[in-house]
């Protein structure tokens, strides 16, 4: 019973929540930037047949992932940076990325946010 509660505790103190509020605004600025410019993008240029590449909207989503490593670590952060950086693969190249590491991931912009939403609560 105390390993539950204490993973718990360890599984709460890993949150975004213990972020200082000026990371949480960093990181709500960088990933919305770059969700913003996604939708742009997907708005005007996407067809049937898919997505198109984008240099881009892979150098935002690479960037973005890389200011996230800078910012104090976390697991949770860790991990939302990877995904970041499979987003950043995927537009270089989206007729040639897998989908099932869109779904591995968690990747889809509804995703992202909901994941950003978390960390900066």
């Amino acid at each position: 019973m105390s390993n539950w509660i204490i993973g718990m505790f360890g599984e709460y103190v890993d949150r975004g929540n213990n972020l200082p509020h000026k990371d949480k605004m960093r990181i709500y600025d960088i990933v919305s930037t770059a969700i913003g410019f996604t939708r742009t993008n997907i708005a005007r240029y996407r067809t049937d047949e898919g997505d198109f590449p984008s240099q881009i909207l892979s150098t935002i989503w690479r960037n973005a992932a890389s200011e996230l490593k800078m910012i104090k670590s976390n697991n949770e952060l860790k991990n939302f940076a990877k995904i970041l950086e499979e987003k950043s693969k995927y537009w270089s190249d989206p007729q040639g990325y897998h989908t099932n590491l869109i779904e591995e991931y968690s990747m889809r912009l509804t995703e992202v946010e909901n994941k950003l939403n978390e960390i900066i609560r």
